[in-house]
């Protein structure tokens, strides 16, 4: 996925892995429409949903959710199939392309970060799909963001993040004028979210513990009071996600669950040629920002609508 191989190859892979972790499995998935899956070690970053299954994507045949470990599902609420309130009637917060962006590392250096179009369009587009509240640009300050983190309980990161694999709790989301909003600063908050999005590059990333579970955002987030957290697990490009995210928000928008919100979307994703993905992430582009095409490739490459999974329950 990383090295942006052809179809042929990924699907080749795809169907090797599948042999190894699904085939002994078979009689067990048959009869569940719900994966829920806690890797090991380095399956932490697989995307399970892009192995095959039966002659499709497994994505195609099964909800998938995914977690850090088995143990924090005892901790985490059961919501689907609950008669918990519609997220669309929840408070959104949505937070998108925050003006220069940059992050200082361990050693002290300040990095800069490229500035992400598609990631205004998709923040704009989400809160007003969803009703929310948004933080574009100069707007998306951490004091800001910290200031309405109370009042709301559904948050939309179309940023950058930051990961620091020697220290995993200083790792965070990039806001306006160089400042990250940390996974310690999370901790501290002691938010309630029920659905955490972080669009950006290798959000799911994070460092293997000796027990082989992974902590990095999402885990931090779930400890923070997230009840379920979408991230990536690769590089993803800022238009593709950007269309990718749209789809996501018109499904929670009709009342989908997220794990049958993000399904959708991928579903949706899979669905477009090439123009046709050029074509939507124009759709939802505002009109005061530049177009930045999509590469051209369809959507049905796992490239496009593989990267992000939900983790938590």
């Amino acid at each position: 996925m990383r090295e942006r191989r052809p179809i042929e190859e990924v699907k080749a892979q795809a169907e090797g892995l599948s042999e190894l972790l699904l085939k002994p499995l078979a009689h067990v998935l048959d009869g569940h429409e719900h994966l829920i899956v806690v890797p090991y070690g380095e399956l932490h970053r697989l995307p399970f949903g892009a192995l095959c299954w039966k002659g499709k994507w497994l994505a195609e045949e099964k909800k998938l959710t995914q977690l850090p470990s088995a143990s924090v599902l005892g901790a985490l609420p059961l919501t689907r199939g609950t008669d918990q309130v519609a997220l669309k009637s929840q408070r959104v917060l949505t937070i998108g392309g925050p003006d220069e962006m940059a992050y200082r590392t361990l050693d002290g250096e300040m990095r800069s970060l490229e500035p992400l179009t598609g990631a205004r369009d998709e923040a704009r587009y989400v809160a007003r799909v969803l009703g929310g509240t948004s933080l574009i640009g100069p707007e998306a300050t951490k004091i800001a963001v910290l200031d309405l983190l109370s009042a709301h309980s559904i948050f939309h990161f179309a940023t950058h993040c930051i990961l620091f694999e020697e220290a995993p709790l200083l790792s965070g989301v990039a806001l306006a004028n160089g400042e990250v909003l940390t996974v310690h600063e999370l901790l501290a908050s002691r938010f309630r979210a029920d659905l955490v999005t972080l669009s950006g590059c290798d959000t799911g990333i994070g460092v293997l513990t000796g027990g082989q579970e992974i902590v990095g955002l999402s885990r931090g987030l779930l400890a923070a009071g997230a009840h379920r957290v979408v991230v990536s697990l690769w590089p993803v490009y800022d238009g593709a996600t950007a269309v990718l995210m749209s789809r996501f928000a018109d499904a929670l928008n009709r009342g989908e669950d997220p794990v049958d919100a993000l399904s959708s979307a991928q579903a949706a994703i899979r669905a477009l040629d090439a123009a046709g993905l050029s074509e939507s992430r124009e759709a939802i582009r505002d009109a005061e920002t530049s177009i930045e095409l999509v590469e051209p490739r369809a959507g049905d490459h796992p490239q496009r609508w593989a990267p992000f999974i939900l983790v938590g329950s």
